[in-house]
């Protein structure tokens, strides 16, 4: 089948999932293409593309990604992204050089944090990778552009003394609530923000979550959670540090490595895909160097 009626078919199921959301979006293409298999549609000629054809190429790259699986929040990440870049190269996607990509990158990272610019570079190498496997482009211009490289840094988590500081400060149910299920669960805010009441095993004290990837695990929470989690409102209280959700994912992360939960376990209970990112919440302090020096000696 040509790349034209490949095409189509993209628009055509995009189109029609817009439309109706619940559509068969795989069906619906293998109809097409039964539909298509003996023609091939020839696109109209408008003469030489000199004009920047990003958004173009953008609207088919979303579809064919929401048809891989990716989140609506991924995808609405990607559509903002790349459509900054479209606004600041004006060119067609052919011609675009790995100069082009370095100046735009250059600009646009200025005063960012070096995950957030790769961030930025993962999202335009995968759409160029994308534009290149569909013969879109000759060639890849961002094969020649690295990653920033991230420097190590500790993460310092709340002591146990600090998050029952956090639950005294709270004001109301609601924020308890909130407070203690985001730390017993250890899930981030986004999984907490689409959870279903429904999905929630009160017996087991266990619920299934869409973490990233739209991998889904099972977290489990604690019995003061089961009483308390109505509502999600984190109250920040003054322990002389920055309080924010992610922090009290972190906090019992490092407090169940601390009590002696094995990696592997507490890497399957964040959802971890790689072992070196629960490491980073292994910290080790002088009186657990000691302790374990006289256990062992």
């Amino acid at each position: 089948m040509s790349i034209a009626n490949n095409e189509i078919i993209i628009r055509l199921v995009g189109k029609l999932t817009l439309e109706f959301p619940e559509i068969n979006q795989l069906k619906v293409r293998q109809i097409a293409e039964e539909v298509l298999y003996k023609y091939d549609i020839v696109p109209q000629e408008t003469g030489l593309t000199t004009s920047n054809d990003t958004e173009e190429k953008l609207h088919i790259y979303l579809v064919v990604k929401k048809l891989d699986g990716l989140s609506i929040r991924t995808l609405k990440n990607y559509n903002q992204e790349l459509l900054k870049f479209a606004n600041y190269l004006r060119k067609p996607l052919g011609s675009v050089t790995t100069m082009d990509l370095r100046m735009y990158l250059a600009q646009r990272c200025i005063n960012l944090k070096p995950s957030t610019t790769n961030t930025q570079n993962y999202i335009l190498k995968s759409f160029f990778s994308w534009l290149r496997e569909e013969e879109y482009i000759p060639q890849n211009p961002m094969l020649k552009i690295k990653a920033t490289k991230e420097p190590g840094r500790l993460r310092h988590a709340l002591t146990v003394d600090e998050v029952e500081v956090l639950r005294q400060k709270c004001k109301n149910i609601r924020e308890k609530a909130l407070l203690e299920f985001t730390y017993s669960s250890g899930c981030r805010l986004s999984e907490i923000v689409d959870i279903n009441k429904e999905d929630i095993d009160w017996h087991n004290k266990t619920l299934k979550v869409i973490g990233k990837g739209n991998k889904e695990r099972v977290v489990c929470f604690n019995t003061k959670s089961k009483y308390l989690l109505k509502e999600y409102i984190l109250s920040r209280a003054d322990l002389g540090k920055s309080i924010y959700p992610h922090l009290l994912r972190h906090s019992i992360a490092t407090h169940l490595l601390a009590a002696g939960m094995a990696l592997h376990n507490v890497q399957a209970l964040l959802g971890h895909s790689d072992p070196k990112t629960t490491q980073i919440y292994a910290e080790t302090s002088i009186e657990n160097v000691v302790y374990e020096y006289k256990r062992i000696s």
